[in-house]
């Protein structure tokens, strides 16, 4: 039996013990990409403490969606809203989600209808690197009836060797979506607008700023790209700063329906991935609609072996 006198004594040495480190890496260690909570339902996605991009899903919003998306540059390489005609594109959020028909309801253009994907909560996030983040959000039509239920991941990978002296540099951004009806069963309509889609920065459009459209199948810009054409990948590049290009690519998973998906390009600055373009598409809540998209946000103009290398390495995973 220890002797009374030395009972405080061991308290106290167990008090001042040090702490054990923390579960996934030796104490005083933490990832260098992080995604970080921000005041109104807004995630900041940072790699050594520098925001790359930024998640907007706040209650004002008609959708979520990413703003800014900086480049390799260290300039933003997506804009919100057509640089000509803001007002009637105003639906064009940088970097997003969305459908232009729904049931019925239009979950593309909010100006022109009352229906929203509304921001419900944040299930996981995971610091590392890759970091990604897990995320409901709810379809709501214009009466507030739900019709879909949302789950996406949102994972930035980024490519280290690339990074500037600025702090930025090329990087993937992968979604991992899953969609099921609150109804037994419910149709997404025959539309070329929906599901991803992005619109690049004034100075990187074709129009504005002498930029290339380029797909797999080597076609160029809006006059080869329109009418529709089936991609596995379609990249929008141009110059975000001054004398320096870069680019961001749309990478089609081959487990989507319809794949090789359909695009949706235009000289004025946006391509998108349109998953109902030849015909409608049936869910249910039995069987959810599962859907992956990859951009990749790239230095230079677009290599066409480096990005049928990408989606390959890609489309296996």
């Amino acid at each position: 039996m220890r002797p009374p006198m030395l009972l405080p004594l061991l308290a106290l040495a167990a008090c001042a013990a040090p702490a054990a480190p923390p579960q996934g890496g030796p104490a005083g260690t933490f990832p260098r990409t992080m995604i970080l909570p921000q005041a109104g339902d807004q995630w900041s996605f940072q790699v050594d403490g520098r925001e790359w991009l930024r998640y907007v899903a706040g209650p004002e919003n008609p959708k979520p969606f990413f703003h800014p998306v900086i480049g390799p540059s260290g300039r933003p390489v997506t804009r919100i809203t057509h640089p000509r005609d803001p007002h009637t594109h105003a639906h064009h959020l940088s970097l997003w989600i969305g459908h232009n028909d729904v049931a019925g309801s239009n979950f593309w253009e909010h100006l022109r209808s009352p229906a929203r994907i509304v921001h419900d909560h944040v299930t996981k996030i995971e610091d590392g690197d890759p970091a990604s983040i897990t995320i409901r959000a709810k379809w709501l039509d214009g009466e507030r009836k739900l019709l879909l239920l949302d789950e996406r991941t949102w994972t930035l990978t980024p490519r280290f060797g690339t990074i500037g002296a600025h702090g930025h540099g090329e990087f993937t951004l992968d979604l991992a979506l899953k969609l099921t009806p609150a109804a037994p069963t419910l149709t997404l309509g025959k539309s070329n607008f929906g599901m991803v889609a992005v619109r690049v920065a004034k100075t990187m459009g074709t129009i504005d700023g002498g930029g290339t459209i380029l797909n797999n199948e080597g076609k160029v810009n809006e006059k080869e790209l329109m009418p529709h054409r089936r991609a596995r990948w379609c990249d929008y590049s141009g110059q975000a700063a001054p004398g320096e290009v870069n680019g961001i690519a749309l990478f089609d998973h081959p487990g989507n329906p319809n794949h090789p998906s359909y695009f949706h390009v235009r000289g004025d600055g946006w391509i998108g991935s349109s998953l109902t373009f030849e015909a409608p598409i049936e869910i249910s809540r039995e069987k959810p609609l599962t859907l992956r998209y990859r951009f990749l946000v790239h230095r230079g103009g677009a290599d066409p072996k480096r990005l049928d290398a990408e989606w390959e390495s890609w489309s296996k995973s």
